[in-house]
């Protein structure tokens, strides 16, 4: 799943960056270009699809979505995003079955979820180790300890199927 030329800190940039290539700006472009996306972005797609109709705010545009995740990609958290932000501690990168790059760690102070549970991010658009932060889909997290044993544990006690860590 794990392309070698993919950036880890950015694993989806490249992709986003020739998409919108191939889109162009203009609308009445789109539905002559033939995209095959990667099983990543497809899902990341038809989440968003679904959040728009949810919203009421008929159909998602592929090109709205690329430029959310350019911008998800390329943004640099700001000082209070990160002193908000939960913690992930133990952490390691991997990419599983459904191509998505994630993080995987223990969690600390995230607005739903329980104290030190294990968890898996949504997908991962940034992460920084030297800084100490990564950005998902959903959020930033402020970086803990690395600990590629973490991911190992949770894919033999199950908690996670076939995953391929991924080495930042």
């Amino acid at each position: 799943m794990w392309e070698e030329n993919m950036d880890p800190r950015c694993p989806l940039l490249d992709e986003l960056i020739t998409v919108r290539a191939l889109l162009g700006e203009d609308p009445g472009e789109w539905g002559s270009v033939k995209l095959t996306l990667s099983p990543c972005l497809r899902l990341l797609f038809a989440g968003y699809a679904q959040d728009q109709a949810d919203q009421g705010r008929g159909a998602a545009r592929l090109i709205d979505l690329i430029s959310h995740l350019e911008h998800l990609s390329t943004a640099q958290p700001r000082a209070e995003e990160l002193r908000d932000a939960p913690l992930l501690d133990e952490w390691s990168a991997g990419v599983g079955g459904d191509g998505c790059a994630r993080l995987f760690g223990r969690v600390t102070g995230h607005p739903l979820l329980r104290e030190r549970a294990r968890i898996y991010t949504s997908p991962y658009l940034q992460v920084d180790p030297q800084s100490g932060w990564a950005r998902t889909w959903s959020r930033f997290y402020r970086l803990g300890r690395h600990d590629r044993r973490f991911l190992a544990e949770m894919i033999m006690d199950g908690a996670v199927g076939p995953t391929e860590p991924i080495k930042l």
